[in-house]
């Protein structure tokens, strides 16, 4: 399973960071605001992902790096405006 994992390990970063904005938002939008917490464990699972990825090269890794930097621009922004709006 982790040989399937770590072969496509774009597509599975980006797949977690867009999955962990979705919950981000859903989250905002709940008043949950514990989430932050977890921002730091998609950082280490990011980390882990280039660290033990096969066939990573540069343009790969800054692919990774920022759809993850996007991520948490795009949640904050969210937040933020959202905050601003309900208050």
């Amino acid at each position: 399973m982790k040989v399937i994992i770590y072969i496509n390990t774009v597509i599975l970063a980006v797949v977690v960071n867009m999955l962990s904005l979705i919950m981000y938002i859903y989250l905002i939008k709940e008043g949950n605001v514990v989430f932050i917490m977890f921002l730091v464990l998609i950082g280490v699972v990011n980390r882990q992902i280039i660290d033990n990825g096969k066939n990573l090269n540069k343009k790969k890794k800054t692919i990774i790096y920022s759809s993850f930097f996007l991520m948490l621009a795009i949640g904050l922004a969210y937040g933020t405006y959202y905050y601003k709006i309900n208050i």
